[in-house]
C-alpha cells in the first residue's frame, strides 16, 4: 500500500478503497497484532504492548477502542503514524510505562492527529507526557486529549497532556 504522505488536508468520506487523506486508491486492511500501511479497526482491541510503528502507517479507528496496559503507540525516528476516526467517537487509552515518558504514545518520528479520543489511564508513574511525549514531529489537526489521570509524582515529571523534548509541533484550530 501507499502510505500517506501529506500532513494538511481535509479527512473526509470514506468510500471502497479510497483514502481521504492521500486522495487515492489504496489497500486497507484490519488492523492486527502490528499495523502497517492503511488500517482500520473493525472492533475494539486490548493490547498488553504498544504498536511499535517503523514504517508509514494510516490507522483509521473508525468508532472502536484501543486499550494498552502500557502505552498504545511507539513511533520510531523516520517513522510516521496518522490516526483518523471516519466513525468518531474511537478512544485510545493507555497508561505508559513505569518511569519512562509517554502514557498512550511516545513519539520520536511523525504523530498526525486527525480524530479520536486519547485518554490517560492512571496506573504506572510515567515520567512525563502523560497522553503524549515528542522528541519528534506532531500536528494535531483534530482529536480530544485527556491527562487528567496524570500526577507529577516526580520534580523532573513535566506534561500532562504534552511534554515536547524536541521537535515541532502544530496545530490547527477550526
Amino acid at each position: 500500500s501507499d502510505p500517506c504522505t501529506m500532513t494538511n488536508c481535509e479527512i473526509g468520506d470514506m468510500a471502497a478503497n479510497y483514502c481521504p487523506h492521500c486522495k487515492q486508491t489504496v489497500t486497507w486492511t484490519e488492523a492486527g497484532e502490528t499495523l502497517s500501511g492503511h488500517c482500520y479497526l473493525t472492533g475494539d482491541k486490548t493490547i498488553s504492548a504498544a504498536y511499535t510503528i517503523t514504517g508509514d502507517v494510516v490507522l483509521d479507528l473508525r468508532g472502536h477502542d484501543i486499550t494498552s496496559s502500557e502505552r498504545a503507540f511507539k513511533i520510531e525516528s523516520g517513522a510516521t503514524l496518522m490516526v483518523i476516526d471516519t466513525v468518531g467517537g474511537g478512544t485510545v487509552k493507555g497508561s505508559g510505562v513505569e518511569g519512562e515518558a509517554g502514557g498512550v504514545i511516545h513519539n520520536s518520528g511523525t504523530l498526525n492527529i486527525y480524530g479520536g479520543n486519547f485518554v490517560y489511564v492512571a496506573g504506572k508513574t510515567v515520567a512525563s507526557g502523560g497522553v503524549i511525549y515528542t522528541a519528534g514531529n506532531v500536528n494535531l489537526n483534530g482529536g480530544m486529549f485527556d491527562g487528567s489521570a496524570f500526577q507529577n509524582t516526580e520534580k523532573t515529571a513535566a506534561g500532562g497532556v504534552l511534554h515536547m523534548a524536541v521537535g515541532k509541533i502544530t496545530f490547527t484550530m477550526t
